[in-house]
């Protein structure tokens, strides 16, 4: 059954380990020969990349191959890509597929770009005057000042805020969330 692998960055080197088993009995067991890889990019047909594993620890079955992300063998960022195993055991052939992710792109801003802000029906617009006139008082997010708050809401990086008849320090909460 094959698992998510995880995200990656480019050029790093990606350990992965197989452990074999005969399919009669389900006990440990080694290959025929050792096992091969295969790395495929997306729905591309020709592999990026191919190899074999290496015994590790002289465990029964259990192998480990070291897979370079390099982007010069032609790895891309925020590409998907299917690691393709396959191997012989006591005459019988098993594969599996595993797959990972190059430097999975994933932006708060990219995923909710829109700022949308409500307070006891005050728009945006007046919480940011409110906030930077200082007319709520002194809000602090940690360190967080006035200023850098309502700049923050200014620019969208807070994320959609939506509260009703809340109160001051209930407001701050929500933003706080927003922000961590």
């Amino acid at each position: 059954m094959g698992r998510y692998l995880g995200s990656w960055a480019i050029d790093n080197v990606v350990y992965v380990h197989k452990q074999l088993s005969a399919v009669t009995t389900g006990a440990a067991a080694d290959g025929d020969s050792v096992p091969t890889w295969r790395v495929y990019e997306d729905n591309t047909a020709t592999p990026v990349t191919t190899g074999s594993f290496a015994t590790l620890n002289s465990q029964t079955g259990f192998y480990v191959a070291a897979i370079t992300l390099a982007a010069a063998i032609g790895y891309e960022k925020g590409r998907s890509y299917a690691l393709r195993t396959a191997c012989t055991v006591a005459g019988i052939i098993g594969a599996d597929v595993d797959s990972f992710q190059i430097e999975a792109e994933v932006d708060a801003n990219t995923v909710s770009p829109t700022l949308v802000v409500t307070v006891n029906g005050a728009s945006q617009t007046a919480i940011v005057n409110a906030i930077t006139a200082g007319s709520i008082g002194a809000v602090t997010l940690g360190s967080t000042s006035n200023a850098a708050i309502a700049a923050a809401v200014t620019a969208g990086s807070i994320g959609p805020v939506t509260l009703g008849a809340t109160s001051q320090a209930a407001v701050v909460d929500l933003v706080w969330a927003e922000t961590a």
